[in-house]
């Protein structure tokens, strides 16, 4: 039955011998290749999911600064015991700037969602706020938003809602799925535990500029101030811990950063202490508006940058390793080829 082999040449031997290796290994290697092109489409995923979300967050920082402005050019005009005063004219005076400015980030990031084209789920999510933006400001240019309380609780919903759509999109590009440690901590710190730091601040940011406008505090509004200073509190202490787990797959990158968040909290810590001596605990407050947003907005400001930062660190890593497998694919298809 096997005399055929035995009337084969020495080489025609080899040769058979070569090409049932080459069928056997061909199989396991091809698959490895095609496993190697699906991790690196879902690394270069993950850094288009970085870029998406960066571009939101840009819009919901404008989102917080219109809010605060707003609040208090709102309470500057319901309230006689802030006419004129410069500080509230300086603060109303920001609020057209302070629009176009998030106008075109809501402009930037809809070209950017459209490009991407995400699910129709997340589309929709994001046409709703779109629509939410759009009563807003038609409310603010009109009459039907004349209180600072109503656009203060309508401006809060709004970017709860964008807020939403940013955990949405971490989920849908996977971005806390890496196999790395470190990028999946650092998807943590960035586009989960930050945002809603900064949104905290941001709150603090309108109530305060609410309070200064009218120099009283109701007992309503120093109960929201009072909350909000102590989920400040516990919201750093979520940061901190999201970062020790960055420090812990990366101990150089944690020192790194961690210095970087030392600083943050340390301005955080004098905003937070600021509104405690000047609104929430004297009888009477003299605190300029303008001087407060101004130093609210200089303490999200270094929030943000902070975050740019991890940001841009997740994307280096994303992208070296789309580079990494697309390099190691190339080289297993030209050993195949």
């Amino acid at each position: 039955m096997m005399s055929w082999l035995h009337r084969l040449r020495l080489w025609q031997k080899f040769f058979l011998i070569g090409a049932l290796a080459l069928v056997t290994t061909a199989i396991p290697v091809t698959l490895y290749l095609s496993r190697m092109i699906d991790d690196a489409g879902a690394a270069r995923q993950r850094t288009d999911g970085a870029v998406s979300i960066v571009a939101l967050q840009k819009v919901i920082r404008n989102a917080q600064f219109h809010r605060g402005v707003v609040s208090a050019s709102l309470s500057m005009e319901d309230s006689l015991a802030s006419l004129w005063r410069d500080d509230n004219d300086e603060v109303a005076s920001k609020r057209p700037a302070a629009r176009d400015q998030l106008v075109q980030a809501l402009g930037q990031f809809d070209e950017r969602l459209r490009a991407a084209a995400p699910p129709a789920a997340l589309t929709d999510a994001w046409q709703n706020a779109t629509r939410q933006w759009e009563a807003l400001d038609q409310g603010l240019g009109g009459d039907g938003i004349d209180t600072a309380q109503r656009s203060n609780e309508l401006h809060t919903e709004w970017i709860a809602a964008m807020l939403d759509l940013s955990d949405r999109l971490v989920e849908e590009y996977g971005l806390t799925r890496a196999p790395e440690r470190v990028s999946n901590a650092l998807a943590d710190t960035a586009f989960l535990w930050m945002p809603r730091t900064a949104e905290v601040l941001g709150q603090l940011r309108a109530m305060g500029a609410i309070a200064l406008a009218r120099r009283e505090v109701p007992d309503e509004l120093r109960t929201a101030l009072r909350y909000r200073e102590q989920l400040a509190g516990s919201s750093l202490a979520d940061l901190d811990r999201s970062l020790s787990f960055v420090a812990a797959a990366d101990p150089l990158l944690g020192a790194h950063l961690g210095a970087s968040l030392a600083e943050m909290e340390k301005d955080i810590a004098g905003a937070l202490a600021t509104i405690r001596r000047e609104i929430l605990e004297p009888d009477s407050i003299f605190l300029a508006s303008d001087e407060y947003v101004q130093m609210m907005t200089a303490t999200i400001d270094r929030m943000y940058a902070f975050n740019e930062e991890v940001a841009d660190t997740l994307s280096g890593l994303f992208a070296a390793r789309t580079a990494a497998l697309e390099r190691t694919a190339l080289i297993v298809s030209v050993v195949l080829t």
